[in-house]
């Protein structure tokens, strides 16, 4: 299966075509379908300096990859238009492990990361009603060691920490849909919390549910594409982001001892 870390050393050019933006286009429906089965939590080392000396070890990062289908509609027959979507939004929600030792064994946290997408493609025109493109956060090495306690780990180990993975979509500000009724979400579980997972028939959308169940927290950083060191080797793999570069400041890509202040 194609990758972002397969496609870090080759991605200076992207297919490019002729395309009308689609901004605010009357009658426009963008149905977005998420690929459940292929969400993957991933490791990745930031890109090195050539020639660097005195370099302290490189802190492991962790992206969550979820391709996605997304179609423009028209307002007349449903018929597949070409172009560009001017904005789409992709939510990222996290359910973890309650690291704090006395929290209990039943306790979880929600972690929510929207993430603006501009210029994604959809050429329908070109003999395709949808496009395949991919949706990522991002786990710096901070987040990763407050859940864990620990500075490196694996990417299948987190799986301790981070039960539940959950996206859905929306175009401008308004819930993308999968189909004529039914949301475009999709949701993963990546834990081992059986009682959990027999839960999610009756919690399909977990995350609206009672904020006392899933309490929201801002203490794990996730980021966007456009906060890592990982910004400019994206083209291609991932739309642009608005903004693609130096919407917050990224994770040290070297000094592990600076991800302490990170917030």
């Amino acid at each position: 299966m194609k990758t972002f870390i397969s496609t870090l050393a080759g991605l200076a050019c992207t297919a490019a075509f002729t395309s009308v933006a689609l901004a605010d286009a009357p009658g426009t429906d963008v149905r977005v379908k998420f690929d459940e089965a292929k969400m993957t939590v991933t490791e990745i080392q930031p890109p090195l300096f050539s020639g660097a000396k005195g370099m302290a070890k490189v802190p492991t990062w962790y992206y969550i990859d979820v391709p996605m289908n997304v179609q423009a509609l028209s307002k007349s027959g449903e018929k597949p238009r070409s172009g560009t979507l001017d904005n789409l939004t992709v939510t990222f929600y996290l359910l973890v492990k309650n690291p704090n030792p006395g929290a209990g064994k039943n306790s979880y946290l929600k972690i929510t990361k929207p993430i603006h997408y501009v210029n994604v493609p959809v050429p329908g025109a070109e003999g395709s009603s949808s496009v395949t493109t991919h949706a990522a956060c991002f786990l710096p090495p901070s987040t990763v060691r407050k859940l864990t306690g620990r500075e490196n780990t694996r990417a299948g180990d987190l799986s301790a920490y981070l039960t539940l993975i959950s996206v859905d979509a929306s175009y401008n500000d308004k819930p993308c849909k999968e189909t004529k009724d039914k949301f475009a979400y999709a949701t993963k579980m990546f834990g081992n919390d059986n009682d959990l997972r027999k839960g999610l028939k009756d919690l399909p959308r977990w995350w609206t549910i009672d904020a006392k169940r899933f309490p929201e927290t801002t203490d794990y950083p996730v980021r966007t594409i456009a906060e890592t060191p990982f910004a400019a080797q994206a083209s291609g793999y991932f739309p642009e982001t608005n903004p693609m570069y130096g919407a917050a400041p990224a994770e040290s890509a070297t000094d592990p001892a600076a991800t302490d202040t990170e917030n």
